[in-house]
């Protein structure tokens, strides 16, 4: 006799023809649909189940970039290129009705370079430059319309912000760029809920970081992962370093509390829950890290990964962590004790990965030959046979038959 185990399996879609240049991606709330900006026209649409692309937006730009879905995934925002030329990195502001796939009218010409959603997804944060200077934008999404705007003294008028995010209480912007021929990114902050008075001289902190590689932590603190693998909290209303995320240890032999750094190189990718309840790190140095928060204690360290560890997201109940890599694979790891779940490889350096909501589909964007593609895979419950073992219930020969541990639950290992 036989017991069903569950299993979890993965069929990959890798679509790697030169039509297709994938830049970003963003999943629908209900995930069905990925969205993927290209440098081959208007943001395209695909099935996640079937892998087929379903519908391309309307319009006639020579690309998309830094896509977002917002009010409910009724609207999608980006940023449409329309002359790959251009080197100021600045892109125009573009919504669409997600539904139709119509462009909407714009009532002006935004010109950005990065952009967010607010946490109450009903407006679009962009860092927006003109000739007469730059500045933080605020756009009502349901009217179209800008409702507020915040011109600033640049740090550096030959940076373009390429990082951008809110607290969660949609009050403080985080704006962040990295300086040009140096290794330090600077990170500015600016406050809506201030009186508007013209041109601000913004506050800022500067780092020897990517400027990616920084997370919000809540509406006062944020976190930077550095070149040197440090992660360092940073207070948002002062912009100044109030204390380090570490390792703490007592080596054998010794009583006391040994420091050490998060990663012995430099940090990739810094991503908190959705709960709050884990931060999770990724570096050069091949590793993965897990902090239970806001304790700030390191929970786990998962190893696997044969080169830099770019990407790393967590499943919205905090179940699993998917991570992708230069080594050419995605690994999915189970939070709870660290364990690796799965794995899928491939020759595709894997830039960024994405998870849907119901844990049903990986999408990844990697690159080959200096052409970023897409990674779909979806996965599958699936059961497999197992030996059950049954003992003697009741002794003598009339004695039935028992599973021996009927409480057992039942196991899930997904495979790629």
């Amino acid at each position: 006799m036989t017991m069903m185990d569950q299993h979890l399996e993965a069929v990959p879609n890798v679509y790697t023809t030169d039509d297709l240049k994938v830049d970003c991606c963003v999943l629908t709330q209900n995930s069905r649909y990925v969205v993927t900006g290209n440098a081959n026209g208007p943001p395209q649409v695909w099935d996640m189940q079937s892998g087929e692309p379903f519908k391309v937006m309307n319009g006639d730009e020579l690309g998309c970039s830094d896509l977002h879905l917002a009010v409910q995934d009724t609207l999608l925002v980006g940023q449409v290129i329309e002359d790959f030329q251009d080197t100021t990195k600045m892109h125009r502001l573009q919504l669409w009705n997600f539904v139709t796939g119509e462009q909407l009218e714009m009532p002006a010409e935004i010109l950005c370079s990065a952009s967010c959603v607010s946490n109450a997804g009903e407006h679009i944060v962009a860092a927006r430059a003109t000739p007469q200077g730059q500045s933080i934008l605020v756009w009502d999404l349901i009217g179209n319309q800008l409702t507020r705007e915040i011109p600033y003294a640049p740090i550096n008028a030959n940076a373009r912000v390429t990082y951008i995010s809110i607290t969660p209480e949609d009050r403080l912007v985080v704006a962040g760029f990295n300086n040009p021929g140096t290794d330090q990114s600077c990170f500015m902050v600016f406050d809506l809920a201030a009186e508007a008075r013209g041109v601000v001289q913004p506050k800022y902190i500067t780092f020897e970081a990517k400027a990616e590689a920084t997370e919000i932590l809540n509406n006062e603190e944020a976190v930077t992962g550095t070149r040197k693998g440090e992660l360092i909290v940073w207070n948002l209303l002062t912009t100044t370093p109030v204390r380090q995320i570490t390792i703490n240890a007592t080596l054998e032999g010794d009583s006391a509390v040994t420091t050490f750094p998060p990663h012995d190189g430099m940090i990739h990718d810094i991503v908190l829950s959705e709960d709050r309840r884990f931060l999770v790190t990724a570096s050069q140095d091949r590793r993965i890290r897990v902090w239970t928060m806001p304790e700030e204690r390191l929970l786990h360290t998962l190893e696997g990964h044969a080169d830099d560890v770019l990407s790393v997201v967590v499943s919205c109940d905090s179940e699993m962590i998917v991570s992708g890599s230069w080594d050419g694979s995605i690994r999915v790891w189970r939070m709870k004790d660290g364990s690796q779940m799965c794995i899928f490889t491939s020759n595709i350096e894997v830039l960024q990965v994405k998870l849907s909501r119901d844990k049903r589909a990986i999408v990844g964007i990697g690159e080959r030959n200096g052409h970023r593609k897409l990674i779909m895979m979806q996965i599958v419950r699936s059961r497999t046979c197992a030996p059950a073992v049954y003992t003697r219930v009741g002794g003598g020969a009339s004695g039935g038959l028992s599973p021996a541990s009927p409480q057992m639950p039942l196991p899930e290992d997904p495979l790629l």
